[in-house]
């Protein structure tokens, strides 16, 4: 609620509680749970594989795959802190990790809240996934323990479009960019970054 106001104008205002009408928030437990309302829906298997999340109002699966990490091997000659190349890109993962030990943190009638831990060698991934009562998105926050060397991990969103637009934020604009192409493979972002196939599309919303 904003009231419109001219300068130096006064007026009287009254707040009146209004009945909402509640949307529904639910855990459904078959092989593994499925978190949901009337906008979105997130499915984990006994494995911890996320596996399936689904535009309810689109009626459209988002996922191709399950949500995994990849690990990649980098070996660039200089500055390997940073520096990746193309060749190390044309490689398969030596390690995709999609499976976990998942657990329920929450679960009111506003929101849910459930945690996938996954252990790598000496490297733990801890994802907690919410869902709020009429929420478009879901939150997902990672806590990364990482002790690896040589290696990168990325976030692998294999989504269900056959050839995506994909946009990325300049904060003055956004800009289009290839997919995994030989010039564009890494590519900066901040905050926002979306995918589009169509009138569908998938935004990542980052801090």
């Amino acid at each position: 609620f904003e009231p419109y106001l001219d300068a130096f104008e006064i007026k009287r205002f009254k707040f009146v509680a209004r009945e909402k009408q509640r949307t529904n928030l639910t855990f459904t437990i078959h092989d593994g749970i499925t978190l949901q309302n009337n906008n979105i829906s997130i499915s984990v298997n006994n494995e911890g594989e996320i596996y399936s999340i689904k535009d309810k109002a689109q009626d459209r699966e988002l996922l191709k795959k399950p949500l995994a990490y990849h690990l990649l091997v980098e070996e660039p000659i200089k500055h390997p802190a940073w520096n990746m190349y193309w060749k190390d890109r044309q490689k398969e993962p030596i390690s995709i990790i999609t499976k976990g030990e998942f657990s329920i943190l929450e679960d009111t009638s506003y929101r849910k809240r459930i945690q996938i831990i996954t252990n790598y060698n000496k490297s733990t991934f801890k994802k907690i996934i919410s869902l709020s009562l009429d929420s478009k998105y879901v939150d997902v926050e990672e806590s990364i323990d990482w002790h690896e060397k040589g290696k990168s991990l990325k976030l692998a969103l294999d989504l269900n479009y056959n050839a995506p637009s994909f946009y990325t934020n300049m904060e003055t604009c956004f800009v289009e960019k290839g997919v995994n192409h030989e010039k564009q493979y890494e590519v900066p972002s901040r905050y926002y970054m979306k995918a589009k196939e169509g009138d569908n599309g998938v935004a990542l919303i980052e801090n």
